[in-house]
């Protein structure tokens, strides 16, 4: 149980729970950026306080309880106006269900905590700014920050090996390879960057590949179902739902047949 912190750079560090999400906290010269709380039984607050006595700014990259569980311990949370949007029309109340599904004790999230990001946002720590740039797939408002200080993209869900599109409030495939491409594009100045993943690797397992690649593979995976030629295989993560698993290089998804539309 608890956290596990590694210091990427100076004034970058991922903070891991014990059940593999990831934080990311960002220190400026006036302010600190938490990205995400990761989905730990013990309060996150007194753990950044070890690493930071700035101002902490909590922003979420998405709002599902893996990522977002903890951020009770703050008055206000900074996420995209599209996830809000569908938090307050029913997506709030599924995650209110989930609780048992994650094996986490219920609590509440109040809505007026929440502060709207846009697509064009910048979070000012001081010397420089954090960017949000909205990849729409896993969530509507699904959310990238990109930190130019310490050369990193915090990518949240976004993309991977395992990203999930058949959950409520996730797109369809067409849109999210719409999003993918405009991603392509806004990343280009970034590809010398680190991307970091919202879930860390299993204990002994090598690291996920994940950098601007993976988001034109994501794209062409994306392309591939819409015109019937990827390789799609059933999975049995859930019973009660068919879903299937695709892959193309460094890009992987999980999805049910009505999102390939």
């Amino acid at each position: 149980m608890g956290y596990r912190i590694k210091e990427l750079s100076d004034g970058f560090w991922k903070i891991m729970d014990h059940r593999g999400n990831t934080a990311y906290l960002i220190q400026g010269e006036r302010k600190t950026l938490l990205v995400d709380t990761a989905m730990d039984d013990e309060p996150i607050v007194p753990i950044i306080r070890t690493l930071t006595d700035k101002p902490v700014i909590l922003a979420l990259t998405h709002m599902h309880l893996d990522h977002m569980y903890r951020c009770d311990e703050f008055d206000k949370v900074h996420v995209h106006e599209m996830d809000i949007a569908d938090w307050k029309n029913g997506l709030g109340k599924i995650m209110q269900l989930s609780f048992p599904l994650f094996k986490v004790k219920p609590k509440r999230f109040h809505a007026d905590k929440f502060v709207p990001l846009y697509d064009d946002s910048e979070i000012d720590l001081g010397g420089f700014a954090v960017k949000c740039l909205r990849v729409s797939g896993h969530t509507r408002g699904s959310v990238l920050f990109i930190d130019s200080r310490h050369r990193a993209v915090l990518c949240g869900d976004a993309a991977g090996l395992s990203m999930w599109l058949f959950l409520p409030y996730c797109t369809d495939v067409s849109t999210y390879k719409q999003n993918l491409e405009n991603a392509e594009q806004a990343l280009s100045p970034y590809k010398s960057y680190s991307f970091y993943r919202g879930h860390s690797e299993p204990e002994g397992m090598p690291p996920e590949p994940l950098s601007i690649q993976t988001f034109t593979d994501m794209r062409m995976l994306c392309e591939k179902l819409l015109a019937g030629t990827a390789d799609i295989k059933r999975i049995d993560r859930f019973r009660w739902l068919p879903l299937f698993y695709t892959k193309n290089a460094s890009a992987g998804m999980v999805v049910r047949k009505g999102k390939i539309k």
